[in-house]
């Protein structure tokens, strides 16, 4: 029972870090700094510069164009810890050659 219990919480946390993470990633796009703001653990109200932390942790926005994220994982550290991976490929807009560039990033 406790392994079927177990793999039902797994799926559901799964879910709920997904759509997290697709959040942020949409934020970023929309450069929606008070969204990205919002859905970060590590910002609070005391936090000095919400407007400059997005681009501090994920770059300029404006630069890049999410073209499609792929190859999703999720490793469980503890109950409340999670590795988020995935890879997303990106069009570079001040790139000469316009290729897209394929980045493989993880989430804590």
């Amino acid at each position: 029972v406790w392994n079927d219990t177990q793999t039902i919480i797994n799926i559901l946390f799964a879910n709920d870090i997904l759509t997290a993470n697709a959040n942020l990633l949409k934020a970023t796009q929309n450069n929606n700094k008070e969204q990205y703001c919002n859905l970060c653990s590590y910002m609070d109200n005391t936090t000095a510069n919400k407007d400059t932390a997005m681009k501090e942790h994920e770059g300029d926005a404006n630069s890049n164009n999410i073209i499609s994220i792929s190859n999703a994982t999720i490793e469980f550290q503890t109950s409340s810890k999670a590795i988020a991976s995935y890879d997303h490929i990106i069009m570079k807009n001040n790139n000469d050659d316009d290729r897209p560039v394929t980045v493989r990033e993880t989430r804590v």
